[in-house]
């Protein structure tokens, strides 16, 4: 979502109870080989729940407790969730143990600012996210892990007109971050950036900035593939989200070849969904309008991808291979919570995931 003022992607379609019927943004490790993912069915609050990558074994991980617990990543190790919470009406990042407990607020950010959208590091070291702050800006994050200090904005805050970057995703070789931005477009109009040298001091001879992408419309997430060469993300035709895949060069000296970003016409889209059976949601405000295929995650070993679509009727999770073949369902709302009259969701659709195993 990251965090969405633009970025906190957190989609509300009213209707009664603010909270639907929804299974999205999977979310997974290669050391459990356990996807995570928010599940909200029967009018409760969103939770953390995981399962078995084809489908089976579903655990909740928190309670559906009247707060809203959204954006799981999962540590390298496998052994802990990060996640956005919003506790007491304030988003900031939350842990807990893969077992449900040890629950603990992990950061808070700046002060009065929305903490959303968290991302490990490869090494466990750091903890990315998104901050949204009183004046609406919205900027990348880092911390330490173990216990968030050291809290360190890597994008400015001082930009005009107001930029906002949103759902940093660290590469799995550690030498790049990848995140959503609309600076040099419309406001909302988001591409891809790519950012060396992250795990220095902002102002490090080693951080450099490359866009990647153009006229992308990335809006709703992106995850990177193991070789740290391939990004997967979300980009919006005509409205309706397709999963698509972007080559990314090597860092360092490789990078300068992106003076000529790619062009959306020339990323490698896996899927073509071009509507859907209930159309696109439009809650308003600050959240943006989404339909269509969202919030991929590229498996461990890159052999698949896990998505969130509507295609058809509620969110559900999705799994294909990597070429995109071999689509299947993993979640099914049960007919009786997908009335039609129930179709009340809040959906949160974050900056992608790390996969599948």
């Amino acid at each position: 979502m990251a965090a969405m003022a633009a970025v906190i992607l957190v989609l509300s379609v009213a209707c009664g109870h603010p909270l639907g019927n929804i299974h999205v943004h999977p979310e997974a490790t290669a050391k459990n080989g356990r996807i995570a993912f928010v599940r909200a069915t029967g009018g409760r609050d969103p939770a953390l729940w995981t399962m078995l990558p084809d489908g089976s074994d579903m655990r909740q991980l928190t309670p559906s407790s009247g707060d809203m617990e959204v954006h799981p990543s999962w540590s390298p190790s496998g052994d802990r969730v990060a996640y956005s919470g919003r506790h007491d009406g304030v988003w900031k990042i939350w842990e807990v143990q893969a077992d449900g407990t040890g629950l603990r607020r992990l950061t808070d950010g700046p002060p009065g600012a929305a903490i959303m959208v968290p991302a490990f590091s490869p090494d466990g070291r750091f903890i990315v996210f998104e901050g949204t702050e009183a004046d609406g800006s919205t900027t990348v994050w880092r911390a330490d892990a173990a216990d968030g200090g050291n809290a360190t904005r890597l994008t400015p805050a001082d930009q005009s007109p107001s930029i906002t970057d949103m759902g940093a995703k660290p590469s799995p070789d550690g030498q790049l971050l990848a995140f959503a931005s609309d600076r040099g477009n419309a406001p909302g109009q988001y591409d891809v950036w790519l950012m060396e040298g992250w795990q220095q001091a902002p102002d490090g001879p080693g951080v450099r900035l490359h866009r990647l992408t153009a006229g992308a419309n990335n809006t709703l997430s992106r995850s990177w593939a193991p070789d740290s060469r391939r990004l997967v993300l979300n980009s919006m035709r005509g409205g309706v989200g397709r999963i698509c895949v972007a080559d990314v060069p090597a860092a360092e000296a490789a990078l300068d070849a992106l003076a000529a970003p790619i062009d959306a016409a020339r990323l490698l889209c896996l899927t073509n969904t071009t509507s859907t059976p209930n159309g696109p949601w439009s809650p308003g405000g600050m959240f943006p309008t989404v339909d269509g295929d969202a919030t991929p995650a590229w498996s461990p070993d890159g052999s698949r991808i896990a998505f969130s679509s509507n295609r058809a009727g509620s969110f559900e999770i999705f799994s294909m291979a990597a070429d995109g073949s071999d689509v299947r369902r993993l979640t099914f709302t049960p007919r009786e919570d997908a009335a039609a009259g129930d179709q009340h969701v809040t959906l949160v659709l974050a900056a992608a995931a790390a996969g599948i195993a």
